[in-house]
């Protein structure tokens, strides 16, 4: 599967970057999967289908929202997501 995703140029930048977004992602589990889930549970059927599709568009949506994120973190405090010989804008290399 990794051999066949090899063409996908954002696949490789996700998989880079998946540290910097596992810990985006514990916002948006803290604060927006509550909310959302309250919401789906009032609104929406309750069935495997639906469940999934609004748990595959809530994924892609938080991901969407966090990789503007992680563009910054990588190009402003570059020492702080991973690359600490990096000199960056806001802080010296640390190594």
């Amino acid at each position: 599967l990794a051999k066949l995703a090899e063409g996908f140029g954002w696949l490789r930048f996700l998989g880079a970057n998946a540290l910097i977004l596992m810990g985006i992602n514990g916002v948006f589990y803290h604060h927006l999967n509550g909310p959302f889930a309250a919401w789906f549970i009032a609104a929406m059927p309750a069935s495997g289908w639906s469940v999934t599709l609004a748990a595959a568009l809530f994924s892609a949506a938080s991901i969407g929202l966090a990789v503007p994120l992680v563009l910054v973190f990588n190009r402003w405090i570059p020492q702080l997501v991973g690359r600490p010989r990096a000199q960056g804008p806001l802080l010296p290399r640390l190594l």
